[in-house]
């Protein structure tokens, strides 16, 4: 099994990148969405990640044999992710492993919005228990996560 994923921007994820977006606050609303390009590249590609359904995806994005409730986090170059507040309760309970992600290909400038027929690539870069990410989120007082 490969680790990187490639795949077409459909217009099915448009629309639920777009609905995704009305919900969230703040700026670059359809931006922030378009990092649930990931999830949905590997589930359509691997049987072994099913897409969490409703109220699930709230908590998590894919059930995984191997890695059960699975949230799907973008790591940055320096090796950095982000993790919400929300994500963050449930870190061991309803989540028990964060997949850490990067872009491997997409359309650039990066803060540009993910278009119909964008080719995207994606890396799945490591597995790390959801209890392991939130000792060290406890012990820096935060909420981002610094992979090793």
């Amino acid at each position: 099994m490969s680790n990187t994923y490639k795949g077409i921007v459909s217009e099915q994820f448009v629309k639920n990148r777009d609905r995704l977006a009305s919900s969230l606050k703040g700026q670059k609303r359809k931006w922030r969405a378009d990092f649930e390009i990931a999830e949905h590249i590997v589930s359509e590609q691997n049987d072994d990640y099913v897409r969490a359904k409703y109220p699930d995806h709230f908590f998590y994005d894919v059930n995984h044999p191997k890695y059960k409730r699975t949230d799907f986090k973008y790591m940055r170059n320096d090796g950095s992710v982000y993790i919400g507040w929300h994500p963050i309760k449930y870190l061991g309970k309803k989540i028990d492993t964060i997949l850490l992600w990067r872009y491997v290909k997409r359309p650039l400038p990066m803060n540009s919005v993910l278009e119909v027929g964008d080719e995207v690539e994606v890396e799945v870069v490591d597995y790390i228990p959801a209890n392991e990410v939130k000792q060290q989120l406890n012990e820096n007082k935060g909420n981002t996560y610094e992979y090793k």
